[in-house]
């Protein structure tokens, strides 16, 4: 499955998105990211209703690293309002504060809400054995998903990320950078549950990131030579 990620300033600008994602024809969008740190206003009850009550599956997101000037109190609110209307996953990151998280797990658990605990490393990819602690950490945590997003400067790190597939439990592996680009596409097909795309080209949350329609295309070949058709 695809999932397309969408950074915009405003709410009505991603409900926007949303529908148009939602209209696509052949390559209709199954599964969509809502980066709530990425509103320029603290959006409203009603507001969060109006992203998560709709019938396209979301996840919602509140990096803390990407909006440092949010406190911890304004980012709960908000995953507890999307979680509320509706959200079919919520991510929380593994360094946030412990209370905080647990919070955000019973909440979505009460609720049906899948909880993603994901762990990012913008400078480099850790050793496998790292790797292994960082994702035992994350289900120690109550991940339902484990998603472990790194940047990679080499093949062989990419290759190392993808090996996190070897795990009864359900881990996402993420390479960023231009040089993980493949690994991004390979991971569904090795087992990853998602892969992260962005709506257009120009319009990624993250570099690496493949334009969805692009990526759908690729992967429906790629299945399709895996079967010998």
């Amino acid at each position: 499955m695809i999932c397309v990620s969408l950074a915009e300033k405003d709410v009505a600008t991603t409900l926007s998105a949303l529908r148009e994602l939602s209209h696509t024809g052949r390559h209709r969008c199954g599964l969509a990211e809502i980066r709530l740190d990425a509103l320029a206003a603290l959006p409203s009850r009603e507001e969060l209703g109006s992203l998560f009550a709709g019938r396209l599956p979301l996840i919602a997101t509140c990096r803390p690293r990407a909006r440092q000037d949010m406190r911890d109190t304004v980012r709960l609110a908000m995953l507890r309002g999307a979680i509320e209307a509706g959200a079919t996953y919520v991510d929380v990151a593994r360094e946030w504060d412990r209370s905080a998280r647990e919070q955000v797990r019973k909440l979505a658990s009460k609720h049906g809400c899948r909880l993603i605990v994901s762990h990012h490393d913008e400078r480099g990819t850790p050793t496998r054995q790292i790797l292994g602690e960082l994702v035992d950490e994350c289900f120690e945590a109550g991940a339902e998903i484990a998603k472990i997003a790194c940047r990679v400067h080499t093949h062989g790190e990419a290759a190392r990320l993808l090996a996190l597939l070897d795990d009864s439990r359900t881990v996402l592996p993420v390479a960023m950078g231009e040089m993980g680009r493949a690994a991004r596409l390979a991971a569904p097909l090795l087992g990853a549950p998602f892969l992260f795309a962005s709506r257009a080209v120009g319009a990624a949350t993250a570099d690496g990131q493949p334009e969805y329609r692009a990526a759908a295309e690729f992967l429906e070949r790629a299945r399709a030579l895996a079967l010998g058709v």
